[in-house]
């Protein structure tokens, strides 16, 4: 009965649904060929982006940030915006940092919140994401922006020293939303 139970769940499209779309999107160890780029670039041809590295997105510089505490809040907010704008745009997948990871539902890219005690990064993974990816990851940082933004200055009942994040700049939340291409419409 085991034995049966163990297949079904091995050929099952069920397991499909618990683990991220096939993807570009590589985290872990690169085992890049440096040779063949090298001849690859000899004959004209493009170097390929490894996937392994991020690309930063934006990096908004703190005084002090309350790792655990922020992390969690970015966290439950990116996982209620995983449904949107359609149900299934956004996997979430909690990486070996324990912070969590969002695919995009084409696999062409992933974007994960990156917080330390001095800085919060949003950074990108994935060797050619689509630009569809692009423009709903520009969305979804934008509410990640906004929350950062509440937590850092919205909460006058809080002192300032206190706060879960505060920031170097005033301005670096408005820095980074500089950098972003799209924002959602308000309804």
């Amino acid at each position: 009965m085991l034995l049966l139970f163990i297949l079904f769940v091995a050929i099952s499209p069920v397991t499909s649904f618990f683990s991220p779309p096939k993807s570009e999107v590589a985290r872990g160890v690169s085992t890049t060929n440096l040779g063949a780029n090298f001849l690859s670039e000899l004959f004209g041809g493009k170097e390929e982006k490894d996937p392994n590295i991020p690309t930063v997105v934006f990096e908004i510089p703190a005084k002090d940030a309350k790792i655990g505490a922020l992390q969690f809040l970015i966290q439950i907010h990116m996982v209620s915006q995983g449904n949107l704008p359609e149900k299934g745009t956004w996997f979430p997948k909690q990486n070996e940092d324990g912070g969590l990871d969002l695919y995009y539902k084409d696999g062409s890219g992933m974007c994960t919140i990156v917080i330390t005690e001095y800085a919060v990064k949003a950074e990108r993974y994935g060797s050619k994401p689509s630009l569809q990816y692009l423009l709903q990851e520009s969305v979804l940082l934008h509410t990640v922006l906004d929350e950062l933004e509440k937590t850092a200055f919205d909460v006058e009942d809080i002192e300032e020293e206190k706060r879960l994040l505060q920031l170097k700049e005033k301005d670096g939340i408005e820095k980074a939303r500089e950098t972003l291409p799209a924002r959602a419409e308000d309804s």
